[in-house]
């Protein structure tokens, strides 16, 4: 079959106005015309199946009215009736379907607005739900910043009051260092108080018996003799009282000063509080033991020593051994402290004392390296010579030269 002209009515759709249009009505005719177009196709499909069937019959009626013309004259009336109510009920059957097909379009666009507006509500719903999973999400998130602040804040303090801690501490140490270092200054200052009195009295007691002396020695058969205040000691006449032998007046001096030392009850009291080794203080423990009695060389100044003389060979023991850079800074810091005080061998022994009381390894390293010096030191010695409380002249300090055996 051909098809028609240009004008039918089937290729012609008119197409509305986007702004008079709302969209359900727009989606509306959308399938109206897609409807139509189907129904176009099928009224195609249905013509091509008549055509078919009509060549079929024709063939079938060409070859049985061949066969029997006389017959079909008879029922060729009948079949044609039949042929128009068929049609007839063709037709019919196409109008109603034509109607529901109408209808259905209008159903199908309330179920579409129906679909849309249920779209609508579902995502109106999902995103309330995503609202307050947003909601809930900020508020954890806000709980969680709230407790980190909160412990920040729990951990500062902790470390401030950790800080004003280790402050205090710091401070208090430092309190007591500075109440030692007091006490030390004092006790510093009270020795050498004491020093300076001993030398006072000491030199008033030499320039009274220079005095004495001085006025009162005589020489009986060209020998001196004692004056009569001190006792009747006579010298040996053969020591002549020339210059050459001055310096056994000096002995002799001071020999007759230690003797009326001891006789006096308060030269004895006095000799007590100065002497470095008295009982008491050594007992208690509260004695500074001598650095330099323990070693090779001895200690020079003798009874004038502020320091204790006894053994102490629980405090010579070394709890342990330092390391060698630390031995090292020991030594150069022993060596200095004699570098310095070359012309004052009291503050030597003073600072020597008090490196040595701060640790025993340097006391023992002392005694080392005072004996490695001990050829300077026998010379200093050897210009003083010291005497006991009894008047006997001492050991002289250093090493003593090597006996004969026999």
């Amino acid at each position: 079959m051909a098809l028609g002209p240009l004008n039918d009515y089937r290729f012609f759709v008119e197409i509305p106005k986007a702004s008079a249009m709302s969209d359900d009505d727009s989606e509306v005719e959308i399938t109206k015309e897609k409807k139509a177009k189907d129904k176009d196709k099928k009224d195609k499909k249905a013509k091509k199946g008549k055509k078919r069937k009509q060549s079929s019959s024709s063939s079938s009626s060409s070859s049985s009215s061949s066969s029997s013309s006389s017959s079909s004259s008879s029922s060729s009336s009948s079949s044609a009736k039949k042929k128009k109510k068929d049609k007839k009920d063709k037709k019919d059957k196409k109008d109603k379907k034509e109607k529901k097909k109408e209808e259905k379009p209008k159903k199908e666009a309330k179920s579409k607005k129906e679909k849309k507006e249920e779209k609508r509500a579902k995502k109106l719903e999902k995103a309330a739900k995503r609202q307050e999973k947003k909601e809930k999400k900020r508020l954890k998130e806000e709980a969680e910043r709230q407790k980190q602040l909160e412990e920040e804040a729990k951990m500062k303090a902790q470390l401030e009051a950790i800080e004003q801690e280790k402050q205090r501490e710091r401070e208090a140490k430092e309190e007591k260092k500075r109440k030692e270092r007091e006490k030390l200054a004092a006790i510093k200052a009270e020795l050498d108080k004491a020093e300076k009195e001993r030398q006072a009295k000491e030199a008033e007691r030499e320039k009274a018996r220079e005095q004495g002396r001085g006025s009162t020695m005589t020489i009986r058969n060209g020998a001196p003799v004692a004056p009569s205040g001190t006792g009747d000691v006579e010298v040996d006449s053969q020591v002549s009282g020339s210059s050459s032998s001055s310096w056994f007046h000096v002995i002799l001096g001071k020999v007759r000063t230690s003797l009326t030392r001891a006789s006096s009850p308060e030269s004895d009291s006095d000799d007590d509080d100065l002497r470095p080794g008295r009982a008491g203080s050594h007992e208690t423990g509260n004695c500074n033991p001598c650095v330099l009695i323990a070693s090779r060389v001895g200690c020079v100044r003798g009874d004038s020593c502020s320091y204790c003389h006894l053994p102490h060979p629980e405090k010579m023991k070394v709890p342990h051994r330092p390391r060698k850079q630390t031995r090292d800074k020991y030594r150069l810091a022993i060596h200095k402290v004699i570098r310095d005080h070359e012309d004052s061998v009291q503050k030597a022994h003073d600072e020597l004392q008090e490196m040595a009381r701060r640790s025993p390894f340097l006391r023992n390293l002392l005694h080392g390296i005072l004996n490695a010096m001990a050829a300077p030191a026998k010379q200093l010695s050897e210009s003083r010579i010291t005497t006991n409380a009894e008047g006997a002249v001492l050991r002289t300090p250093g090493p003593q030269p090597k006996r004969k055996i026999l």
